[in-house]
């Protein structure tokens, strides 16, 4: 029983801490002024590089199989596995 009393003294402790110490934050920030945007650096949209066109998604494919390797799988494995009957669709990313 008196661990718990224990137990929650110290918490009911650290919260008034934490409070005050919130408080005393506030209070002494209260009289500053905010500061000032003179570092700001404003940017022309067209300054800035655009964004890569990407096709627009025609339709959507269930993913049923992933290949993954330490290397690039051959442009002449990828076209035989297009081929086989039963692929809708294959990608290499």
């Amino acid at each position: 029983m008196r661990i718990g009393k224990a137990l929650s003294g110290g918490i009911a402790a650290a919260i008034v801490l934490t409070l005050a110490a919130d408080v005393t934050v506030l209070v002494s920030r209260a009289g500053d002024e905010p500061s000032k945007a003179g570092n700001l650096v404003s940017v022309d949209r067209n300054a800035a590089p655009q964004a890569p066109a990407v096709a627009p998604l025609t339709r959507r494919y269930t993913p049923h199989l992933l290949v993954a390797g330490t290397s690039p799988l051959p442009p002449q494995a990828v076209e035989r596995a297009r081929r086989l009957k039963g692929v809708a669709g294959l990608t290499v990313v």
